[in-house]
């Protein structure tokens, strides 16, 4: 499944964890402005930065407008209860806008049901508009957001459609590896933090992909303890200070979390090999545009690649 057929799916039309589209930066008062003005000068250059020394081609709007309402966007995953697999006549997720009392309500619906729900929140949308949320993230944090964001816009732009999960997996390539070229040669974020941010992200990954093999490979009277061992793991490895990773992999452990985090970390491994064996992230990025639509041929494909 590509990533137009994920989003046609799975609601009404009002998109994933695409959050951006371009610059020409409006400040909506004077104290915002002196507030985030070191914000607004990183996402400035960072446009730059993927449009002249990644070739990313982004829209004209890209992290200009103030969203109007303050709140977290929520997106319901849900999987049965015996195995990490999205129920049959179910989307991969349901996205509720901002609405979290309808979110809620529709998740103890499927709760009651016997099946395992995750709730997940993001201060990003495909609406593309600013928020103190974001803007609040450490500048690392931040740069790894516009720049993930920046490759949907790009394949979007570009009217290109591989596969869902090697699409936001390649995304977080693009976010990691990106964060650390900008610092070693644009700067204003420290290039020690954005290599951290990298390397905790994947840690995160290991964890994640490591205790859903577990799941798999387990009786179900063992779910409960490797749920447990999970949720561990997440506390132990996010910072207490970093929002950005405490809402993004924060939460109750179940099947649920493991379909939530598949997209990301499935393929994340290869395509990351694939930017060391490339020795330059801009040459990544176009073979991974050129992967055809079919997922098992996209894998097989990157794997001839990073096996030659």
């Amino acid at each position: 499944m590509n990533r137009r057929q994920f989003l046609s799916f799975a609601s009404a039309g009002l998109g994933s964890w695409l959050l951006f589209p371009s610059l020409g930066l409006s400040f909506p008062s004077p104290s915002q402005k002196k507030e985030f003005d070191m914000q607004y000068q990183l996402i400035a250059k960072l446009k730059s930065f993927a449009q002249e020394e990644l070739g990313l081609s982004l829209k004209e709007k890209f992290y200009t407008d103030w969203e109007e309402k303050e709140s977290l966007n929520q997106y319901l995953y849900v999987s049965l209860a015996e195995k990490i697999l999205t129920p049959e006549g179910l989307p991969p997720y349901i996205h509720f806008g901002t609405d979290a009392e309808k979110a809620q309500k529709r998740k103890m619906e499927l709760d009651s049901k016997g099946y395992h729900t995750l709730l997940y929140q993001t201060a990003g949308t495909s609406a593309a508009h600013l928020t103190r949320i974001l803007l609040s993230y450490p500048l690392e944090s931040l740069a790894f957001v516009v720049l993930h964001e920046a490759f949907h816009v790009h394949l979007d732009k570009l009217k290109k459609n591989i596969p869902y999960e090697m699409e936001e997996a390649f995304c977080d390539v693009v976010g990691n590896w990106g964060a650390v070229l900008f610092a070693q040669n644009v700067g204003i974020i420290d290039t020690p933090k954005a290599e951290q941010h990298k390397n905790l992200n994947e840690q995160i990954f290991k964890s994640i992909l490591q205790h859903k093999q577990n799941i798999m490979t387990s009786e179900t009277s063992k779910f409960p303890e490797i749920y447990k061992s999970c949720e561990e793991s997440m506390k132990k490895l996010v910072p207490s200070n970093n929002d950005f990773y405490k809402n993004r992999y924060l939460y109750a452990v179940n099947n649920a979390f493991f379909i939530r985090n598949y997209y990301y970390t499935e393929c994340y491994f290869s395509l990351s090999r694939l930017v060391t064996k490339k020795r330059n992230l801009k040459d990544a990025i176009q073979f991974v545009c050129d992967l055809p639509s079919d997922v098992e041929e996209a894998k097989k494909i990157l794997w001839e690649y990073n096996n030659s």
